[in-house]
């Protein structure tokens, strides 16, 4: 029962359609002694698949009987032609015998004048018998000779016909090869007739039928039909000379004699002929009406208990690659695709820098603090990087650098007040400079206010006593954003700005501008200029690689040297588990490592 307004899904298949597909999944197998062959069929229904099986077997054995059943029907049909045709031959042979003897009655006979027993024929003298077997035999073979010269040129080297044999029933009787092709033409023919009321002309089947009645009406029926006639044109010339030395002494017989032997002959031949064919006929009738098939069943296909093979595994298995294999397609069409910064060979191929250092991805455990394993390896990070940038400028000038990234979330400010934090625990005099003066937050990380600042300083409010601050770490100084306004940006590529970092050059060791994306406009651009050099910070997964390489290109234009990248955030293992440091500390030796800082900022995790 189906509720009103559903919708229900259907295909239909016609019967062909549906039988070319189960033709296509059938398995049949014959054996090396050919005698029997099996058909095996798959499926999910055992039940249905049986029935299929046994239908196609029952079918075939039908079908064996039908065709056997039709090739006894056409040959029985080319016999009853054939038996017609001698039937003829047979009447009319002793209509003309009967008519001789009619009008000969009454004439002298050449018998030896022994009398003739009822139902037998007069006796001859030996000498006049043998004169007129011999002059039969001679008619007989000119007349044969001349029929089968003239059979021979109807066919004009084609097939020759051989309805034509049956009006010379002497040649068949004495000519058995011949007898015995004529037969074979004509259960080949009645074969390929039966045939090719199941198949095409292009089944090999029919080919090979149509090829046997060829050679034989083209090739075997002729050579042989050469041979008689040869061999009667040689046995002429001989029988021709023994009458005529004969003939001298048996002119006074009279020909009726010899007619009537040839009659006699004639008539005996063909009833041989209608006798054979005759017998032939009602053989091939009583097998027609007893026919059965070249085929049986011997085995009826049944529906196994267990089944024969289980392809559940085999589908899990295949279901386990396929999603193993659709998953690394979509992880390398998405790697394709991924605009995002993920490994390092980015930075180092596609956008030429090499990496100046590395900074751990910092996790807190369920409390929100950090493990001292995760503040050592942060320590060290820093450590690496201050080792690697201190090699990047001369021993007698100070160190002076702008920090950015592409793009806001990277974390250049962790990277520079850490860095800034690294140098002043080595005891080199640090300055950082918030250059940040849209949103800067290191007056938050180091508790300084805001104002007076680098803003106040540009603008001429302050002077740089006054906006340098001290911080809770010996040798770390920082000059804070300042107040925002509205044109500091401008100001930032002032002579202002140029006299402070020639001031502060001379006072500390080194000196790190913590400077805005390069996305939110000219001035990250123009406190690199300052500086001179520049650190760019890029954080995987996060970073857009295509705004890197576009905000690189900016940068090679202008008088900045760029000291390489600073790869923000790197994840545990995978491409970067060569960047990082796995040094074994205890407790005691990672509180001294945080200790060393010997600051309450001693480390800086935020972003």
């Amino acid at each position: 029962f189906l509720p009103r307004g559903r919708t229900v899904t259907f295909f239909l298949s016609t019967p062909r359609s549906t039988s070319a597909a189960l033709v296509g999944a059938v398995r049949p197998f014959v054996p090396d002694e050919g005698q029997f062959l099996r058909i095996s069929l798959s499926g999910g229904d055992p039940q249905r698949i049986a029935r299929a099986v046994n239908a196609w077997a029952e079918q075939l054995v039908n079908a064996s009987a039908e065709l056997k059943k039709r090739h006894l029907f056409e040959f029985e049909k080319t016999l009853s032609q054939q038996l017609d045709v001698a039937a003829n031959q047979l009447r009319a042979a002793e209509a003309q015998l009967e008519q001789f003897r009619v009008q000969t009655i009454t004439l002298p006979s050449g018998t030896s004048g022994a009398p003739a027993t009822a139902g037998a024929q007069p006796a001859l003298d030996p000498v006049i018998a043998n004169y007129f077997q011999q002059r039969i035999a001679l008619d007989e073979l000119q007349s044969e000779r001349q029929v089968l010269e003239r059979v021979v040129a109807e066919a004009a080297g084609g097939p020759i016909n051989t309805q034509a044999f049956l009006q010379l029933p002497t040649i068949l009787n004495n000519a058995p090869q011949l007898r015995a092709a004529i037969d074979e033409l004509s259960s080949r023919q009645a074969m390929l007739r039966t045939e090719q009321q199941y198949l095409t002309e292009a089944n090999p089947r029919i080919k090979q039928l149509t090829e046997a009645v060829r050679v034989l009406e083209r090739e075997t029926i002729p050579r042989i039909t050469t041979g008689v006639l040869s061999s009667l044109r040689e046995r002429e010339p001989e029988l021709s000379s023994r009458l005529e030395s004969e003939s001298s002494q048996l002119r006074a017989i009279p020909s009726r004699t010899t007619e009537q032997m040839r009659l006699v002959r004639q008539a005996v031949a063909a009833e041989n002929l209608y006798n054979t064919l005759k017998a032939r006929y009602e053989e091939v009738s009583m097998a027609e009406a007893q026919t059965t098939p070249d085929l049986s069943v011997l085995d009826t296909a049944v529906a196994p208990i267990w089944p024969s093979s289980n392809e559940a595994p085999r589908q899990l298995f295949l279901a386990v690659i396929a999603s193993i294999g659709f998953a690394l397609g979509l992880a390398l069409l998405r790697d394709r695709f991924d605009r995002r910064f993920r490994y390092p060979e980015q930075a180092t191929r596609e956008l030429g820098l090499s990496i100046a250092g590395t900074v751990p991805k910092f996790k807190s455990n369920r409390r929100g603090t950090f493990q001292l394993e995760t503040l050592s390896q942060a320590v060290e990070s820093f450590r690496t990087l201050r080792l690697a940038l201190r090699y990047d400028f001369p021993g007698d000038v100070p160190i002076v650098l702008s920090v950015t990234s592409p793009a806001a979330g990277d974390g250049k400010s962790l990277v520079s007040s850490n860095l800034a934090l690294a140098f002043a625990s080595a005891g080199s005099r640090t300055l950082l400079i918030d250059g940040d003066i849209r949103c800067g937050t290191q007056h938050t990380t180091f508790d300084i206010p805001v104002t007076p600042g680098l803003v106040e300083y540009l603008y001429g409010t302050a002077g740089i006593d006054s906006i340098v601050r001290s911080t809770a770490l010996e040798n770390l100084f920082l000059i804070p954003r300042g107040a925002r306004r509205t044109r500091a940006p401008e100001l930032l590529v002032s002579d202002q700005m140029g006299t402070l970092m020639t001031a502060v050059r001379r006072q500390f060791d080194v000196i790190i501008v913590d400077s805005p994306p390069l996305i939110a406009g000219m001035d990250g651009y123009a406190l690199g200029a300052a500086a001179g050099s520049i650190v760019l910070v890029m954080r995987p997964a996060v970073t857009d690689i295509k705004l890197a390489a576009a905000k690189l290109e900016v940068l090679d234009r202008l008088p900045i040297r760029i000291l390489g990248t600073v790869i923000n955030g790197v994840p545990d293992g995978g491409a970067y588990r060569y960047y990082g440091s796995d040094y074994a500390y205890n407790e005691q030796s990672a509180t001294e490592t945080i200790t060393d800082l010997a600051t309450p900022n001693g480390l800086v995790l935020g972003a």
